[in-house]
């Protein structure tokens, strides 16, 4: 009987053994899909007829900003010819202080430059996005003078360009929502910028297009901004609406996995005016 209850005793050690392996298993194999990156890509569109841009009031430098029949028009509802979206703002939200392991490869600010051009007294982008620490090159092209005035939460930069100058800048404090840049001198010249200490965002491209690469597998909240809307409330995934109130929409990044959201679609009447 005591031999028989030391064979039995055993018998269970080895058997919490054996799911002791494969728990561990499971909990390396879980730890390894976690470790891994995925991509979130799509297309956002307007769903309704979209007015034309609205001409502006040019009436400072007239001779340089209208030259050759030149006409500005409101930049801050660009569409494409099939009602593509551009400069929608697309961000992975992160919580005060929450960290995100961030992909070797994007760890570092990135090298290319990006431009911001005072061109025929309009912003060239009308939206950027740019990381903490990159260099950002503020051009004027026009033979008159201009200046960018940035105004967000954290960061604040006014800088004047005198007639055919440029000069490089960078930012080092992360905002939360895309900031605003003016031209006081042209008061029409508006821009946006979002300036983020992680890589995970993006701006919808002329076709209305995003891809954000190297996300870590996981769950993950990304918003939606647009200058028009802010938030992006209203956004629609066959036919039914996905966002929170603060254009929040939860997604499953897989490891080695591209998830395309495909079509998405917000209203016009939501974009109708500017916030």
């Amino acid at each position: 009987m005591f031999v028989q209850t030391i064979r039995l005793w055993n018998g269970y050690r080895m058997a919490a053994a054996a799911i002791g392996v494969v728990v561990g298993l499971g909990s390396a194999v879980l730890g390894f899909a976690q470790d891994g990156y995925g991509t979130l890509s799509g297309q956002i569109f307007v769903d309704g007829p979209v007015p034309a841009p609205a001409k502006l009031d040019v009436n400072k430098d007239t001779a340089i900003c209208s030259a050759d029949g030149n006409v500005i028009f409101d930049q801050s509802l660009l569409v494409g010819s099939n009602n593509e979206l551009q400069g929608a703002f697309v961000m992975l939200q992160l919580k005060s202080r929450e960290e995100i392991k961030v992909h070797p490869d994007l760890k570092a600010a990135p090298t290319d430059e990006v431009v911001l051009d005072n061109d025929k007294c309009v912003f060239v982008p009308a939206t950027l996005a740019v990381r903490t620490g990159q260099s950002v090159k503020l051009k004027n092209s026009d033979a008159a003078g201009h200046n960018c005035h940035v105004t967000g939460l954290n960061n604040t930069m006014n800088v004047n360009l005198p007639l055919n100058s440029e000069t490089n800048v960078k930012f080092d404090k992360n905002e939360r929502v895309p900031v605003i840049v003016k031209c006081d001198i042209h008061p029409w010249m508006v821009a946006y910028m979002l300036i983020r200490d992680d890589p995970y965002f993006a701006v919808t491209d002329a076709d209305g297009k995003f891809s954000i690469e190297k996300i870590p597998a996981g769950k993950w909240t990304f918003q939606f901004w647009h200058s028009r809307s802010g938030w992006m409330k209203d956004l629609q995934q066959d036919g039914k609406g996905i966002a929170s109130k603060r254009g929040e929409v939860e997604f499953e990044i897989e490891s080695g996995e591209t998830l395309d959201l495909g079509k998405l679609m917000i209203e016009a009447k939501a974009l109708a005016e500017k916030k």
